[in-house]
């Protein structure tokens, strides 16, 4: 999904907020939705619109290391991101 400025893209999938992190796509924060809901926030590009489309239709290969890092950082940002606003 393209946010509105059109210079961000985002998603509430932490697997491809994963993906798109284990690919070099540039990370630029969270934003919450809901109490309990955030979106993954990148720097949008035309090659990030093809990785996502690529990972949602399963056309897609990955290094599984690199993968399970950038979901092990992502849980560790949310992890962050809830704690400090209570």
């Amino acid at each position: 999904m393209t946010d509105q400025n059109l210079n961000k893209y985002s998603t509430d999938s932490i697997s491809l907020a994963a993906f798109l992190l284990s690919e070099g796509c540039k990370f630029s924060g969270l934003e919450r939705i809901t109490p309990t809901k955030v979106n993954f926030l990148f720097e949008n590009s035309r090659q990030i619109q093809t990785l996502a489309d690529n990972f949602w239709k399963s056309e897609v290969l990955v290094e599984p290391k690199k993968l399970l890092h950038a979901l092990k950082d992502l849980k560790s940002l949310l992890y962050q991101f809830f704690n400090e606003r209570r």
